[in-house]
């Protein structure tokens, strides 16, 4: 962490609810402040194409997942599945008969 100084003349009176409420200004500032800096991370073209790989990953891993599960079971769960499944992937699932 670095350290900034500010200079600020204000009446003595006022000196400790100054530094109270300069404080929780400050505070809040670095939060937005390392929010922005998060959102803007997650916005890049690095993430996208980080997301991207995952989704396509998961989804592969989930396909054959499947796959290997419809082989495990009996020909009339099967068929029910695959009633239930969307019927453009119904011809490539039906194909681990």
């Amino acid at each position: 962490m670095e350290e900034i100084r500010i200079k600020v003349d204000i009446p003595a009176e006022f000196k400790k609810e100054f530094e109270l409420a300069l404080a929780e200004v400050i505070k809040q500032f670095v939060k937005n402040l390392e929010l922005s800096m998060l959102q803007k991370r997650l916005e890049s073209k690095e993430e996208e194409k980080l997301i991207d790989w995952s989704v396509k990953l998961g989804r592969k891993a989930k396909k054959g997942r499947f796959k290997k599960l419809l082989k495990e079971i009996s020909p009339e769960r099967k068929e029910d599945l695959l009633k239930t499944y969307a019927s453009g992937k119904i011809a490539e699932y039906e194909q681990t008969k």
